[in-house]
């Protein structure tokens, strides 16, 4: 995920410097890097769940490049009275800059269709996550919203509202198997526990596995399309109360109160720290998969051949030995990015901060140091703004005395876009140092 997310905020870079820094924005260059844009873009939604804020990011920047259009067109307005046919060859020329802006949306729109057409192809449900889309994740939202007095920013799908969105519910009493298993599944023991965080589509899905319920997505959709159906009722007709005080961030990210919305700033900074120190990561030499699982043996016996390879000894020592080396190399590097990383930080921001605050008319006239200075502070910006939405989501997996292994793992995935947006926003901060200083240097006095 991260490269191809690297790669998209590099081309959306790109795109901004060819309308903010050039003259006359250059035709050819714009359309060499909205087309990385137009394909970076969907492969970086796609490729995890919470691809929205990237399109936010888009919108951004294509926002910043219209800008460039408008003011362009105003200036030529300004100096020239009489329109003439170069306020034609203008609008011509700019209408088709607005084309190639379209570009991204369109091609994500044919991504988002075409596998919406594989899904309902194979699977029957027009979907591109079933968890996070669909009459199932609705299904969640609606508990998310039944009133509880034991809802907080750990349990947002307590007990007493997954009760209540059942019994309100025919069709879903009608499951008795199914009720069974999400009573008690694979997951947690509602007589004993509740559900923590976003782990209620889990726990359904899981339950109609184990409850043989499951038959395809297409009737799954069905199933709690009816559900929803009934739930929505029982709002209307007030056998459900909706939860008030409660402020959502998405349907899907569980609500907050004003207290637990201040409350995030620890886990902020504890995501940041992860962040930047990349204490989350953890180098193994371990397999990425158990090979006495059952999930394993039940893969190999329907492939038919030993997937665990090298089969033999010799390679087998070989392979591990690799493993170490391997692994020593990558654990090299994550100390040097944990050393440099905190130098990049500091170095960019007080150079940042002493740009903003003493030396602004110096750079007042020098578009190059302006574009670095704004992209560094957009990037940080976007980097606090993904920080807080992952800590709003991630709280309930925290746990009293730190992180655990599986915790760590589920944040080094969430984390991924704003370890690249940190990584960037330290090249920018370098590179506005560099740029600066050699502004310094091109005005000093010769001496006499």
């Amino acid at each position: 995920m991260a490269p191809w997310l690297g790669l998209f905020f590099e081309s959306c870079l790109l795109l901004t410097m060819d309308f903010w820094l050039k003259k006359k924005v250059p035709l050819k260059s714009v359309f060499w890097d909205i087309g990385l844009v137009s394909v970076t873009y969907p492969i970086a939604y796609l490729s995890k769940e919470d691809g929205l804020w990237l399109l936010a990011v888009l919108i951004f920047t294509v926002s910043a490049c219209l800008i460039r259009i408008g003011v362009e067109i105003a200036e030529y307005l300004r100096n020239n009275r009489i329109l003439n046919d170069g306020f034609s060859s203008l609008l011509k020329r700019n209408g088709v800059l607005i084309l190639l802006l379209a570009l991204p949306f369109c091609v994500s729109f044919a991504a988002n269709e075409t596998v919406r057409c594989i899904n309902e192809k194979a699977f029957g449900v027009r979907l591109i996550n079933s968890r996070t889309e669909g009459e199932l994740a609705h299904f969640a939202s609606l508990v998310y919203e039944i009133d509880s007095s034991k809802r907080d920013s750990i349990y947002w799908a307590p007990n007493d509202a997954l009760f209540s969105a059942i019994e309100a519910s025919p069709t879903l009493k009608n499951e008795p198997e199914l009720l069974k298993r999400i009573y008690k599944g694979s997951f947690f023991d509602l007589s004993k526990e509740q559900i923590h965080g976003d782990f209620i589509p889990w726990v359904i899905l899981s339950a109609l596995a184990d409850s043989k319920t499951w038959e395809s997505g297409e009737k799954t959709q069905a199933f709690f399309g009816q559900v929803n159906d009934e739930i929505e009722e029982a709002f209307r007709q007030g056998k459900l109360k909706k939860q008030e005080g409660r402020f959502f961030l998405t349907k899907q990210a569980g609500s907050r109160s004003v207290e637990e919305i201040f409350n995030l700033w620890p886990y902020m900074v504890n995501t940041l720290r992860g962040s930047i120190l990349l204490d989350s990561y953890k180098v193994t030499m371990k397999p990425s998969i158990d090979s006495n699982s059952g999930t394993f043996k039940k893969a190999q016996n329907t492939a038919h051949e030993d997937l665990f390879a090298p089969a033999n000894q010799a390679n087998q020592e070989q392979l591990w030995n690799n493993r170490k080396i391997a692994n020593g190399i990558a654990e090299l590097i994550f100390w040097i990015y944990r050393i440099m990383n905190p130098l990049l930080l500091l170095i960019g921001f007080i150079s940042w901060v002493n740009l903003l605050l003493n030396q602004f008319r110096q750079i007042s006239g020098e578009p190059k140091i302006i574009y670095l200075l704004s992209s560094v502070f957009c990037m940080i910006g976007i980097w606090i703004a993904y920080v807080f939405v992952v800590s709003w989501f991630s709280e309930f997996i925290f746990i009293e005395d730190g992180l655990d292994d599986w915790a760590r793992s589920i944040l080094t995935f969430y984390t991924a876009g704003g370890i690249t947006l940190q990584y960037l926003t330290e090249v920018f901060s370098v590179l506005l140092v560099f740029e600066f200083f050699k502004k310094l240097k091109s005005t000093r006095p010769l001496n006499p």
